[in-house]
């Protein structure tokens, strides 16, 4: 970032593949600089790399070129002058950690959940396009330019690492034999990319578990580790990883933050993630606590409130019914304990209703147990079902 930062000065009033004129630096990254650019009166973002330095824009360019659409930034142009590669897109706005040291390095649990909601809808969407980002953070996630109708959506950026998904591959990947360069954020990286090991779905998932502690608490434990050594921090991260339970983690936050890292962390690697129900978790947060998903965040200005209300009172869709989902169901069918080998097989229903798959001889013993659950149930459905707005 030296070499960067030394060439800060020289970038400023230069224009770029003949047209787009540097006005100011918004962002920087290992091996990368980004600065807000002007073409034709409108303005973009213009993310620079020393071509000796790294070789990932051009990787980025085709990630995102491919994954175009909602919450991904447009791509406006990619080329190369003289030593930089140099990728041209969508401006929007500050990024989660900025906003985060704004506001003393704490979001209400509301702002949290909504964001929580976006990011696994993102992650939902690119992951059917078989992309895996693995660089989960806080500076990758951006919101919409202040003031333009885009303000109150969250984005994902920065696709340099990201690749895609084979997922034949990794149910062949020998954990044991092969590994690989820790790929990612330690602070933010999953136990199995603290490994080495080929990251699949579930790790992405997994990383925003820890952006969220870290957006409610402040912290994570790891951060207070002071080693030098590269290789040492990254095992001692690792360590307290495995060690720290997910409880005590999540202590003192509603029980559905433990329930999503455990579900993340116990997922096998090839297996399919069910984002209905992890979706679904934050929003039986917001339930419980009697908050709206309004797009009404801790820095939330009057004109960002007026976006969120004209958008909602025109948009008629964002209007869903939601029922409570059972914490201790999932904990206890489909979260593994240490020596599980096998998985509950569950069915996520219309209704947000669970069904575990049995075999006959279980379907008889437990008849009559089921018969009066789902008498009860009848009669609590509609008791329970809220206007959730998403």
């Amino acid at each position: 970032m030296e070499n960067n930062e030394n060439i800060q000065d020289y970038i400023i009033d230069k224009i770029f593949l003949k047209k787009y004129k540097c006005i100011e630096r918004i962002g920087k990254g290992s091996f990368s600089m980004i600065y807000k650019a002007e073409y034709d009166s409108k303005y973009y973002a213009i993310k620079l790399e020393r071509k000796e330095l790294q070789n990932l824009l051009e990787n980025e360019s085709i990630i995102m070129n491919f994954l175009k659409g909602p919450n991904i930034p447009y791509i406006k142009s990619y080329g190369s002058s003289g030593d930089f590669n140099i990728l041209v897109m969508q401006l929007l706005g500050k990024d989660l950690q900025i906003l985060f040291s704004e506001k003393k390095n704490s979001f209400s649990l509301k702002t949290v959940c909504m964001l929580a909601y976006q990011m696994i809808s993102i992650l939902e969407n690119i992951h059917k396009k078989n992309i895996i980002h693995r660089d989960i953070k806080p500076e990758n996630f951006l919101m919409g330019l202040p003031g333009e109708l885009n303000s109150i959506f969250l984005y994902l950026i920065d696709f340099g690492l990201s690749k895609f998904y084979n997922k034949n591959s990794v149910t062949h990947y020998n954990a044991n034999k092969d590994r690989n360069k820790m790929t990612g954020t330690p602070r933010y990286a999953s136990i199995n990319a603290l490994r080495g090991i080929n990251q699949g779905k579930k790790d992405d998932l997994e990383s925003i578990g820890y952006v969220l502690v870290y957006l409610l608490k402040g912290s994570l434990p790891w951060q207070s580790i002071n080693v030098k050594n590269k290789s040492e921090k990254l095992k001692k991260i690792l360590v307290l990883k495995i060690e720290t339970p997910s409880s005590d983690l999540c202590y003192g936050l509603p029980h559905e933050f433990e329930i999503y890292l455990d579900y993340c962390k116990n997922l096998e690697l090839e297996s399919e993630p069910d984002y209905n129900i992890l979706k679904n978790l934050f929003l039986q947060v917001l339930y419980k606590e009697k908050m709206q998903f309004d797009y009404i965040y801790d820095w939330s200005t009057s004109k960002d409130i007026e976006i969120s209300n004209s958008y909602i009172n025109s948009n008629k869709k964002i209007i869903c019914s939601y029922s409570p989902i059972n914490l201790d169901y999932i904990k206890n069918k489909y979260i593994l304990t240490t020596n599980d080998k096998e998985f509950v097989s569950l069915n996520y229903e219309k209704k947000n209703s669970f069904t575990e798959t049995k075999n006959e001889e279980d379907e008889k013993n437990e008849g009559s147990k089921e018969n009066k659950e789902d008498e009860d149930n009848k009669e609590k459905k509609n008791e329970v079902c809220c206007c959730i707005l998403i």
